[in-house]
């Protein structure tokens, strides 16, 4: 089989760092202004200072002191003997410990040690304003103007130890221990008139808008409120009454209300005119009735407007006087206002009062239900209350005698269609074809699924009844799409796009109406987290798609659905808000979702099983620029003392040495730390000088054997730094805690006692490991750090490998004594004697605990690849195939899931194709040939690499709904590798 060089230890380490391949400019140290190693300033390239949790950063120890230092204004503390001690500087509170960000917050600060030089500063490089030192316990200053945000807070002064240089400082770090912030504030919300079903993404804009603000709404509260990075709020608006609205929000920083920051509005609607009819002089006083009818509402009869209007206040009336018209006969009636436009066609019967003789004009209105019963104006001349009218069948109508013009007549019960009808009076007759058409009652009973996503697409069934060729259906103001009239009691379709909430339903004809009132539900599937969530799919799956790095979202990705059980296949475009609704009737998981996009590496999601799936694509086409700007380095100094109490070795040809240095941040990144310099190494007990990452960090010093032949290598420039440090055998180390380190900053006094015996054996089990034959695992091993918290990771120089899972590990701190947030942090390995290691399965272990040895728990199989086969060739059926090597005492822990990478060899790190997810016992899947037809994505035309991933989270995982922080290696607790050379069949 073929295999990637380094596949396995590249994997190893880039799970855990983040990147294959390190760029070789960061984090290396580049001389500035000619200034030598171990002096002066340097850069370390493209490295941000670290941050940690909140910590106390106080220093335990107490620095003896025995002369005059100019304090001697600070009281000192007299122990029995005699001797003069001073406290070390510590803070440890800030009272409060919350202010606003423009700054005048008075602050008490309690600590230790201080003095009258001290300097309170705000993230390591704002004063806190007016100090004033108390006492060597209390001081008071005024906050200045910060940033909003959690602020570490330093207290720093000049040494008060004699044996310091002049420059030396002593400091004391609480990290993120202030909190700045805006004055809670709304100035507007965008926009403004939200519709009474609510749903609609509304933007609030203020300040001190912040994660976990509540928002109400007309005393409603507003669910999903989320800040955004500009200091917006986005929400989604809950239902409310017509009308205006108050805008509260609140947080821990305040609450703040804008009044009327919104109006609810209704649609508008018209449901009756009465009267129906009226004459061409106008004149007649005419009511609307129906919803949303405000009274900036702009009512045409034709083309003619209305004169001045008047309403209620529910919004559910208008009054007004008809305009005059040029000639008699049916116009169309419109009301147009903020809430919308609606109209009644032939909505109203204009009349001559002055045309002589007998005529039957029209029926206003001029249509109904088959049930009859309703009320209609017969409109002609020459009326009396004798007059009948009559249908073409004979019967006739029961009529109220109005004017000469109008009758107000009851309908009678009815078949579908148009019928003539005839009015008499004596001797005189008019009869007019079609006047009135029968029409089959209308209503919406049900809409199945009864909700969907904001993009639109997705299949619906609307049931009912009266259903016919011209029915439309309306969801929340928009057209049902692709709409298919099977019969008079079913409607197919696909759901147009609209804002999140419930929408009325309603079926439209020429003729008449009807509404189910929140017969619809809209909702944003998406999770900003990626990855799946929701309730099984029945009938549609809901896809959002972002670019990985800039989070944006992505239009034009090809989005595919595949039933490999039915052989169902649904492909649809992304829209720009980078979704899109997979749905056809029937459809049901499990599905292979995949996204592909030119330029971007392929996802797929094998055996999808829910609905609402977020996916993140990265783009494998980015061209590497010119490297980032250096940061600044910091130069670190102090004394090491414990070196002249450790035995000299037995053999001339070994010696001790001091090695001082830094963490790092990740537990594999020492070696991308920037190299001490000469002052890091020394070869008796004293002063040291190293140049530092910034950041929060502790100095560790070592202390151990070399080889004389090494060292005098690494001295003549023949070996580098870390290939010299690689042979120290460590015998003895010392730690100086809580340092923060600023870009540039020197730093001195940080002594550091090699007090740590590395002299502890532990006894390490790894529990049922895999276990291969040739060509699998055969070999196990245990990595250890010590974990600082937020100072970071040490990287123990020492490890244990043998051919079976019991290990002893040797030359180990305790931590007896030590700080209770430091804990070990083993990485446990199985691996194949191969040039790359690969198969492997890690397992990380952290404890304190090692009295009774330590167990490393679970493995999982380690993965070997069937398929392709040995020939390395990806077969036309497209298969990848794998299987895991069981454990050393019997069936092996099954992983969570599997991620599947497929890339290309590229000039630097792999470029990525396709990534691959699949649960956890699918160990077969064909890749879809469907992305291929996507310009620029799938699979490449040369060799490319196979990399198989089985994974343990940490903590509970269920693959009907994860997200991507998930499928991250920092929340796994064990994963193995393996993977192979490949390419396409010809």
């Amino acid at each position: 089989m073929q295999r990637r060089a380094g596949l396995g230890l590249c994997f190893f380490a880039a799970l855990v760092l983040g990147a294959c391949s390190p760029d070789p400019s960061a984090d290396r140290l580049q001389q500035a202004d000619g200034a030598s190693a171990g002096g002066g300033d340097g850069l370390i390239g493209d490295l941000a200072a670290d941050s940690g949790e909140n910590t106390d950063r106080a220093d335990p120890a107490l620095d003896a002191e025995t002369g005059s230092d100019g304090l001697s204004d600070i009281p000192p503390i007299i122990i029995p003997d005699g001797d003069v001690v001073r406290q070390a500087l510590a803070l440890n509170s800030l009272i409060p410990n919350r202010g606003l960000s423009t700054g005048g917050t008075a602050m008490q600060i309690i600590g230790t040690g201080f003095g009258p030089e001290l300097q309170i500063l705000f993230d390591n490089e704002t004063p806190c304003l007016d100090l004033v030192v108390e006492s060597i316990n209390r001081a008071h200053c005024v906050t200045p103007p910060h940033v909003v945000g959690r602020a570490h807070v330093l207290a720093i002064q000049p040494s008060n130890d004699p044996f310091a240089g002049p420059d030396a400082v002593d400091q004391s770090l609480l990290v993120e221990a202030f909190s700045f912030y805006e004055v809670v504030s709304v100035t507007v919300v965008e926009p403004s008139r939200v519709p009474v079903r609510g749903g609609l993404r509304l933007v609030i804009r203020g300040t001190g808008l912040l994660d976990g603000t509540r928002v109400k709404i007309g005393g409603v509260d507003a669910p999903d409120a989320v800040a955004q990075a500009d200091g917006s709020l986005f929400v989604s608006a809950p239902p409310g009454v017509a009308g205006p609205a108050d805008v509260e929000v609140s947080n821990f920083n305040g609450m703040a209300r804008l009044e009327r920051g919104v109006f609810y509005y209704e649609a508008v609607d018209v449901s009756a005119i009465l009267p129906p009819a009226g004459p061409i002089s106008g004149g007649t006083a005419i009511e609307l009735r129906g919803a949303g009818l405000t009274l900036d509402s702009v009512v045409t009869f034709g083309d003619l407007a209305v004169g001045a209007v008047e309403g209620n206040d529910l919004k559910t009336s208008l009054t007004f006087s008809s305009p005059a018209a040029p000639a008699a006969g049916f116009v169309d009636v419109t009301v147009t206002n903020q809430n919308g436009v609606v109209t009644l066609p032939g909505g109203f019967l204009y009349f001559d009062a002055d045309v002589a003789g007998f005529a039957l004009l029209g029926l206003s209105p001029s249509s109904g239900p088959v049930e009859g019963g309703n009320r209609v104006r017969v409109v002609g001349a020459g009326f009396s209350a004798a007059t009948e009218v009559t249908l073409e069948d004979g019967r006739a109508l029961d009529c109220d005698f109005i004017d000469g013009n109008q009758l107000d007549c009851e309908i009678p019960p009815g078949d579908v269609g148009s019928v003539d009808v005839r009015a008499t009076d004596g001797g005189d007759t008019s009869t007019l074809s079609d006047a009135y058409t029968y029409f089959q009652t209308l209503e919406v009973i049900a809409v199945r699924p009864d909700d969907g996503a904001i993009a639109g697409g997705t299949f619906v069934v609307v049931t009912g009844t009266g259903f016919s060729a011209d029915t439309v259906i309306d969801l929340g103001g928009q057209a049902l799409i692709e709409a298919v009239v099977v019969d008079e009691t079913r409607i197919e379709g696909r759901t147009p796009q609209n804002t999140p909430g419930a929408v009325d339903v309603r079926a439209i004809t020429s003729l008449t109406r009807n509404v189910l009132p929140a017969g619809f539900t809209y909702f944003d599937p998406v999770n900003q987290f990626g990855g799946v969530w929701g309730d099984p799919i029945r009938g549609a799956v809901n896809v959002t798609v972002y670019h990985a790095q800039t989070g944006q979202p992505l239009d034009e990705v090809s989005v595919f659905a595949l039933s490999e059980e039915t052989g169902a296949f649904v492909m649809r475009l992304t829209n720009p808000q980078g979704q899109t609704v997979l749905s056809e009737e029937g459809l049901r998981g499990p599905l292979n979702i995949t996204a592909a996009k030119e330029g971007f590496e392929v996802t797929t999601i094998e055996d999808a099983l829910v609905e609402n799936i977020t996916i993140y694509l990265t783009p494998n086409t980015s061209e590497m620029g010119p490297p980032p700007p250096g940061v600044r380095a910091a130069i670190l100094r102090g004394v090491v003392s414990g070196l002249d109490l450790i035995p000299k070795p037995d053999r001339e040809s070994r010696t001790n040495i001091i090695v001082i240095e830094t963490t790092h941040s990740s537990p594999f990144n020492r070696p991308d730390l920037p190299p001490p310099g000469p002052g890091g190494l020394l070869k008796e007990d004293g002063p040291f000088e190293i140049i530092a990452r910034p950041g929060e960090l502790a100095i560790v010093a070592t202390a151990g054997e070399i080889d004389v032949a090494v060292l005098k290598d690494f001295e003549d420039g023949l070996l580098d730094y870390w290939s010299m440090r690689q042979n120290l055998v460590p015998v003895q180390m010392g730690l100086r805690r809580f340092i923060s380190a600023s870009p540039g900053q020197e730093i001195a006094g940080l002594d550091v006692n090699l007090d740590h015996p590395m002299d502890l054996t532990i006894p390490v089990d790894l529990d049922n490991p895999p276990l291969g034959g040739v060509g699998g695992p055969e070999y196990y091993a245990v990595l250890p750090r010590l974990n600082l918290g937020a100072e970071g990771f040490w990287e123990i120089d020492s490890q244990a490998v043998a051919l079976d899972p019991a290990l002893s590990l040797g030359n180990m701190p305790s931590l007896d004594g030590w700080d209770q947030d430091v804990t070990y942090y083993f990485f446990g390995l199985a691996f194949t004697p191969s040039a790359d290691n690969t198969p492997m399965s890690v397992t990380i272990q952290e404890t304190r605990d090692i009295e009774a040895g330590v167990l490393i728990t679970p493995f999982v199989g380690a993965p070997f690849v069937q398929a392709p086969g040995l020939d390395g060739v990806l077969t036309n059926d497209r298969t990848v195939r794998w299987g895991v090597y069981d454990g050393f005492e019997g069936p092996i822990t099954p992983p969570h899931a599997n991620l599947v990478l497929i890339q290309e060899p590229a000039l630097g790190p792999p470029k990525p194709l396709w990534r691959y997810v699949t649960p956890s016992l699918v160990t077969e899947y064909t890749i879809p040939e469907a992305a291929d037809a996507v310009e620029g994505a799938g699979l490449g035309d040369g060799v490319m690499i196979l990399t198989i991933l089985p994974f343990y989270v940490d903590g509970l995982f269920n693959f009907e709904e994860f997200t991507y922080d998930e499928l991250a290696q920092f929340r796994w607790k064990a994963w193995a590798v393996g993977g192979m050379f490949f390419s396409k069949s010809e």
